[in-house]
């Protein structure tokens, strides 16, 4: 048996059919490639929640090198399902259109919005929390516009920077885990935006006051070290159920005179909120 090896132009082109007019994608081959000249750039459909745009970065790179002769045939290849949605290539995509360049499209089979969106997740290490909770909202995610809204108010109210309340945090508070806190691994994907459960929690009250309390414990812990550590510490304290332990009321005690944070690590801070905490409550009962 004999093997030849062809180069990636030599594979597109024996597949590719060079199309001036196309009705509809969903009666071409899949898998096969097409050439889609200037006329035909409605066919193709950027995925909602994509992190592209005109003034992206990425984009701007793409068009210098379109311009000064470096972008390769087969870089212009895309990936689209058979409705025009693109599944790879949104920058390299919107930087021939800029350019007004003919594009090769490569027909896949049909892809979800969640699936789309988390394959170029993966091909991106660099896809940061804030990134994922701009595009759900720019996807259509129902419980965006909620938490945007509460954050802005918040953060208002509390007189803190939007930056300073992540995307992470607010995930965290929502669903009751401060795994999420974390801009790693656990962090909250567009995907798990997308949760249609979500919208019902956003909109319980026991939600926006904690939303609100850890707003408030964010602007007494800003100028410390360890404000990060500690926040995690006290929520952890909040959603664990075998203890008895008041968020709005550790908030109070933060503006005791004496309670110096930064001396404390995280461990230290558990055992003395407890402590505080139940004192509060002898004191209380007490009276």
């Amino acid at each position: 048996m004999e093997f030849r090896i062809i180069s990636i132009n030599q594979l597109i082109q024996k597949t590719m059919t060079n199309l001036t007019a196309i009705a509809d994608l969903r009666n071409v081959k899949l898998f096969y490639c097409y050439v889609i000249t200037v006329a035909n750039y409605s066919l193709i459909k950027p995925t909602r929640g994509n992190r592209g745009g005109l003034d992206n970065k990425r984009v701007l790179f793409y068009v210098n090198l379109i311009k000064n002769g470096k972008f390769d045939f087969d870089l212009s290849l895309i990936q689209v399902d058979p409705d025009g949605n693109i599944v790879e290539g949104h920058h390299r995509f919107q930087a021939l259109m800029l350019c007004e360049k003919d594009i090769v499209i490569r027909i896949v089979p049909q892809k979800n919005l969640g699936q789309i969106c988390n394959f170029n997740s993966g091909m991106n290490p660099k896809w940061k929390p804030e990134e994922a909770f701009n595009s759900a909202d720019t996807a259509g995610a129902k419980v965006l516009p909620i938490l945007k809204d509460l954050k802005a108010d918040v953060c208002t109210k509390h007189k803190i920077s939007e930056n300073k309340l992540s995307a992470c945090e607010i995930y965290g508070i929502l669903v009751k885990d401060t795994k999420h806190f974390s801009s790693g691994k656990n962090s909250p994907t567009i995907d798990m935006w997308l949760n249609n459960s979500l919208f019902l929690s956003a909109k319980k009250k026991d939600f926006k006051k904690d939303l609100y309390n850890y707003g408030k414990m964010k602007y007494e812990l800003k100028n410390m070290r360890d404000a990060y550590k500690i926040a995690k510490a006290v929520m952890d304290l909040h959603f664990d159920t075998t203890i008895d332990f008041d968020l709005s009321t550790f908030c109070n005690i933060l503006s005791y005179d004496g309670f110096v944070l930064d001396k404390y690590n995280t461990n230290t801070i558990r055992a003395k909120a407890i402590s505080m905490y139940t004192k509060y409550n002898k004191t209380k009962n007490a009276a």
